[in-house]
């Protein structure tokens, strides 16, 4: 189990410095009825987002990456509660996996 356990830790270690390396940015940002989740290189990308409250784990949730305008994931601020929020996404773009996580808060 600790083998596996390290090399999964390393694969997600990779993904991050792909994204670093790579120039791979996703920015959050809310707007009235929004979270919007925008790929700076948006080129084929499939992927997932993983939301995580960390003041209560039932109100997690996971869905997948899907572009309104190329670039843009538009999620309605009602499937959040308010409060601190962080999403874990990863996402494959032309054979290059990538991982970022960010945070935000719902008013």
């Amino acid at each position: 189990d600790y083998y596996k356990k390290e090399l999964e830790f390393q694969k997600q270690i990779d993904k991050e410095n792909n994204s670093k390396l790579l120039n791979k940015e996703v920015k959050i940002s809310l707007d009235e009825n929004d979270l919007l989740i925008t790929f700076t290189d948006s080129v084929n990308i499939t992927g997932d987002l993983n939301f995580y409250r960390p003041s209560d784990y039932k109100l997690d949730f996971k869905i997948p990456v899907q572009l309104t305008n190329g670039k843009t994931q538009l999620i309605d601020k009602n499937k959040f509660a308010k409060g601190f929020w962080k999403v874990k996404i990863n996402w494959n773009q032309i054979g290059h996996d990538f991982y970022t996580e960010k945070s935000f808060i719902i008013q």
